[in-house]
C-alpha cells in the first residue's frame, strides 16, 4: 500500500492554488471587458460557447476517453506506461470533441449568427468558461489541501481501494507538490489559452460558414491537439515548466494572429 503519511500541502502550495485560481478568473473577466469594447458581443454566441465547453470537453469527451485511458483495457494499460501515448490520446480527444462542439454549434443553434464577430463572442464564451472552471477547481484544491493536512489523505479518498486508491494517492501527491511559481505560471497561461480558443473559433466559424473552407475544421482539430500534446515534452523532462509556458504562449499567439490575419480578416463582415 502506498505510504500517505508524508503527503501534506505546504503554505506555498495552498498559496499557489489561490493565486492560480484568481488569475484564471481574472483573465476571463479581463478578456470580456476588453473584447466588449472592440467588437459587438453576441450574447447568444457567448452563452453557447460557455455551455459547449463543459458539455463536450468535460462530458462527452470522457465517453471516448474512458475505454482509452481509464478502464482496464489494453489501450489504457499501454497508455499508463507510455507518456507519449497517454498525451497523444488526450490531445486528440480534446481537439476532436472541442472543435466538433464548435462546428455543431455554428451549424445548429448558432446558424443565424452570420457576423464574423460572432466567432469572437463564441470563443470568449468557450475560453472564458474553461478559465473560470479551472480557476474554481484550483481554488477548491485549497479545501482539499486543508482536509489532507488536518485529517490525512484517506479523508479525501472516499473509500477507494486497490488500483483506484493507488492512482488517487498519486494524484493527491501531485497536487501537494504545487509551488507558488507554478501557480503563477498556470494562472498567466490562461491569457494565451483564451486567445487560442478565440482563434480556433474563428477557424471553425469559417469552416461552417464559407464554401470551400470545410478543411479548416480538421485543421482546427490538428492545431488544438498539437498544442495540448506539447505538454508531453514537459512531462517527459525535455524542458522545464517556464520553457513549456513560453512554448505554449508562442504557439497560441501564432495560431490566433495567423487565423486573425489569414482567415478572420478575409471574411466578409457578414457571412451569408
Amino acid at each position: 500500500m502506498t505510504n500517505t503519511e508524508n503527503i501534506t500541502f505546504s503554505n506555498e502550495a495552498l498559496a499557489g492554488y489561490w493565486v492560480s485560481g484568481a488569475l484564471m478568473i481574472l483573465a476571463a473577466l479581463t478578456y470580456f471587458f476588453i473584447i466588449r469594447k472592440k467588437v459587438k458581443l453576441n450574447v447568444k454566441a457567448l452563452i453557447v460557447g460557455a455551455v459547449v465547453f463543459p458539455v463536450f470537453a468535460l462530458g462527452l469527451k470522457n465517453i471516448l476517453q474512458y475505454p482509452l485511458l481509464i478502464a482496464d483495457t489494453p489501450v489504457a494499460r499501454a497508455a499508463a506506461d507510455n507518456i507519449w501515448l497517454l498525451y497523444f490520446i488526450g490531445a486528440v480527444c480534446a481537439g476532436l470533441f472541442e472543435e466538433t462542439g464548435r462546428f455543431i454549434a455554428f451549424k445548429t443553434v448558432l446558424k443565424d449568427c452570420k457576423s464574423r464577430e460572432d466567432s469572437v463572442s463564441y470563443g470568449l464564451g468557450h475560453g472564458g468558461s474553461e478559465a473560470v472552471y479551472l480557476g474554481l477547481h484550483n481554488i477548491s484544491l485549497i479545501a482539499m489541501g486543508l482536509i489532507v493536512n488536518n485529517s490525512g489523505v484517506d479523508a479525501v479518498l472516499k473509500g477507494a481501494e486497490g488500483a483506484a486508491r493507488e492512482s488517487a494517492v498519486e494524484q493527491v501527491r501531485g497536487y501537494a507538490e504545487q509551488t507558488l511559481l507554478s501557480g503563477v505560471l498556470g494562472g498567466f497561461e490562461r491569457i494565451p489559452s483564451i486567445a487560442l480558443q478565440i482563434g480556433l473559433s474563428m477557424l471553425v466559424f469559417a469552416a461552417a460558414r464559407q464554401k470551400g473552407k470545410g478543411w479548416l475544421y480538421p485543421l482546427a482539430i490538428f492545431l488544438h491537439a498539437l498544442v495540448d500534446f506539447t505538454i508531453a515534452f514537459y512531462k517527459a523532462g525535455y524542458f522545464g515548466l517556464a520553457v513549456m509556458e513560453i512554448i505554449l504562449v508562442v504557439m497560441s499567439a501564432a495560431i490566433f494572429f495567423g487565423t486573425y490575419k489569414f482567415v478572420y480578416k478575409k471574411m466578409d463582415r457578414n457571412e451569408v
